[in-house]
């Protein structure tokens, strides 16, 4: 009866190992797919900002464009295509008035889409930004808002731009989708590297 029971507490042991065990890798598992994804999004990320250059900017625009980004390929919570929301909503419509609305639509969604998602910058956070400039003549609205809040700019510079009005600036063309990415590419790895760092460094002060 003793060695019955001995065995029992033993195979009882074993088995909440094993399911503690699957349930630790279930978890790695969530953890990597969410990472998977995350890399996958910024991936297109990168890829989209050649075309930055092409959106208009005059300066109430800035904010939106940036909102947009936010909301097309950071949050990833849209529980419905876009689409199909419009087609609900013209579904009593006629033919031509639901297509011409739903054109409509889809452009000021394009560029003006996830303003409600973004957060309000206080006015002593906005000096502590960058940001990046490509295609310098077409993007002057931004750069001379850039400067009246004093934000620090890179300037991706072509032979038709003026070095003097970036803080930063990096030779290249900018109508070279290729370089342009690779330029990009580069940037963002150094902005991770240093809020991991920024992360790491407030972890060991506050340990302190």
């Amino acid at each position: 009866m003793n060695v019955y029971v001995t065995l029992k507490t033993k195979l009882v042991a074993e088995l909440r190992q094993i399911k503690q065990t699957l349930q630790t890798e279930r978890n790695i598992i969530r953890v990597l797919r969410r990472k998977l994804k995350q890399i996958a999004a910024q991936k297109r990320f990168i890829k989209f900002l050649p075309k930055l250059r092409y959106l208009p900017t005059p300066v109430t625009k800035i904010e939106q464009t940036a909102r947009f980004l936010v909301k097309k390929f950071v949050d990833p919570k849209m529980k419905y295509p876009m689409d199909s929301i419009y087609d609900k909503k013209l579904s009593r419509q006629s033919k031509k008035v639901a297509a011409s609305r739903k054109k409509k639509w889809q452009r000021l969604e394009k560029y003006l889409g996830g303003i409600s998602n973004m957060t309000k910058i206080k006015e002593k956070q906005i000096a502590n930004n960058v940001a990046i400039i490509i295609g310098q003549q077409e993007e002057m609205n931004a750069v001379r808002e850039c400067q009246k809040l004093g934000i620090k700019m890179f300037h991706i510079v072509d032979t038709n731009c003026n070095p003097g009005l970036a803080d930063h600036f990096i030779p290249a063309n900018d109508d070279a989708r290729n370089s342009i990415k690779f330029i990009l590419g580069k940037f963002l790895t150094r902005i991770r590297l240093a809020h991991k760092i920024k992360v790491k460094f407030k972890k060991t002060s506050l340990k302190k």
